[in-house]
């Protein structure tokens, strides 16, 4: 059995080295922060754009009194025309149709009346 009172008969220490990590990155971490950076800057441009659409500044007046613009020129007023619809002719048409159809019949049935006479009955 060994002797393990002597510090020769344990094995030696060694000193072990801590590793330290080195910074690295991944291919698609470059795109992709020149993809944010890219959108960034397009939102920022797009930001400025509102604001300068945003900020209103009217045109001056070329004249500071009424006495000194132009005159308007007065229009004569619209007056409206009445309307002539393709269905209001067709409906005038069949109303004056319709009205000499009845009234051809009233006739017709008039001189059917008056033109009546009564008969003897023969009772057999």
């Amino acid at each position: 059995m060994p002797d393990f009172s002597s510090p020769e008969a344990l094995p030696p220490k060694v000193a072990l080295a801590v590793t330290k990590p080195e910074p690295f990155d991944f291919t698609g971490e470059m795109i992709s922060r020149k993809k944010k950076k890219k959108q960034e800057e397009e939102l920022l441009i797009q930001q400025e754009q509102e604001n300068a659409q945003r900020h209103f500044k009217a045109q001056p007046l070329y004249a500071q009194s009424p006495e000194q613009l132009a005159p308007v020129e007065r229009r004569e007023v619209t007056r409206p025309e009445p309307f002539e619809l393709a269905t209001d002719l067709r409906g005038d048409h069949y109303k004056r149709s319709f009205a000499r159809k009845i009234m051809a019949e009233e006739e017709e049935a008039a001189e059917q009346f008056s033109s009546f006479r009564a008969r003897t009955a023969d009772v057999v």
